[in-house]
């Protein structure tokens, strides 16, 4: 729990100051569980999430609403610079009885994306249809996230492909419907996080017929030139909600890159090792310092054509079953801040 007297010294900072508007580019945080005793790979401690809070004071970040953040992106508008928007996905009780007073003392919007057939099978690790009614009388949003939180990206054995397309439109708009009569249609963004941050071209094409925004667990800025139905979040849980990283990822850029090969994340059963190519338009970057990682690991971009902007990024060891990621980072070339850009991987068994 966090405890009153740290809460009195979020509470005295002023509110933020008036911010230019104008960048194309918004950073969006995602969270799980905010306690102590959950999964630690998927918690962030109330003590460490009250100085991300605190930070984000402190630095006159604006907290911002999802749902106007993304619209105002998606239609080539501005948006203040500085601009943070918080997600939780999953709805776990603790996210009320842990983060929400704190968010609502210091008036910072949320969003809560929630699998509604595991809310419906009951349990009390997970917000209730009545709890959930009471944060959206205050304010806070809520977004579809499936009905039971599956793998949606893998194959379901002796599917057809139109058949999982049915299966698929028919558990979002399900999980949708489901949130709509539950909290009011006002209450409710036309956004769907990706459960485990694993997304296909049939899934992508999907969320986008039906309308909605993707949100994805891979690390970056939200940017008004990326991809719609695969935008990036910075996930918080674990190690990588330190205090040492958090404010190079609060004001982090968005790298832009206009085209990448392969299109999927997903490997197919003999590639293990994928080479990443990127095109980058020009920008404010250092290209000269462009860094790679993968799975953790430094890699040495190599440049194909530095004046189109194509550069490539080898895996140098086969990529685990599961979820991987490459990342590419570059300082900027005037101020501190780091533009960045990930690319998510899944390898499956």
């Amino acid at each position: 729990m966090i405890r009153p007297a740290l809460l009195v010294i979020a509470l005295v900072f002023t509110a933020p100051a008036a911010f230019a508007a104008g960048v194309d580019h918004a950073v969006v945080l995602q969270y799980h569980h905010v306690d102590d005793t959950t999964p630690a790979i998927t918690s962030t401690r109330p003590d460490l999430f009250l100085k991300h809070v605190t930070y984000l004071i402190e630095h006159e970040f604006r907290v911002a609403p999802l749902g106007p953040t993304l619209d105002a992106l998606r239609a080539g508008r501005g948006v203040p610079d500085s601009t943070i928007c918080l997600t939780f996905d999953d709805a776990w009780e603790n996210v009320a009885r842990n983060a929400w007073p704190l968010l609502q003392n210091v008036d910072f919007a949320f969003t809560v994306f929630v699998a509604t057939g595991e809310v419906d099978a009951g349990g009390g690790s997970l917000l209730s249809w009545d709890r959930m009614r009471e944060m959206a009388a205050a304010g806070v949003t809520f977004a579809p996230h499936s009905i039971h939180h599956d793998h949606q990206a893998r194959p379901v054995a002796d599917e057809t492909p139109a058949g999982r397309r049915v299966r698929l439109e028919s558990d979002i708009t399900t999980c949708l419907a489901r949130l709509r009569a539950e909290l009011g249609d006002e209450a409710v963004l036309p956004v769907y996080a990706y459960p485990y941050g694993e997304f296909d071209a049939v899934l992508q094409d999907v969320v986008a017929s039906l309308g909605l925004i993707g949100l994805g667990q891979h690390s970056g800025a939200a940017w008004s030139g990326g991809d719609f139905t695969a935008l990036p979040r910075y996930p918080m849980g674990g190690p990588y909600g330190r205090m040492e990283d958090f404010g190079l990822k609060a004001a982090s850029l968005p790298l832009p890159v206009v085209e990448f090969e392969p299109a999927s994340m997903i490997l197919s059963e003999s590639t293990s090792t994928p080479a990443l190519r990127l095109r980058l338009a020009g920008g404010d970057f250092d290209a000269g310092r462009l860094a790679a990682f993968v799975g953790g690991q430094s890699v040495t971009p190599t440049w194909i054509d530095r004046d189109a902007g194509w550069v490539t990024i080898a895996t140098p060891a086969p990529l685990p079953e599961g979820r991987s990621r490459t990342n590419v980072t570059a300082p900027a070339k005037t101020g501190r801040r780091w533009y960045w850009y990930s690319h998510p991987w899944l390898r499956l068994p």
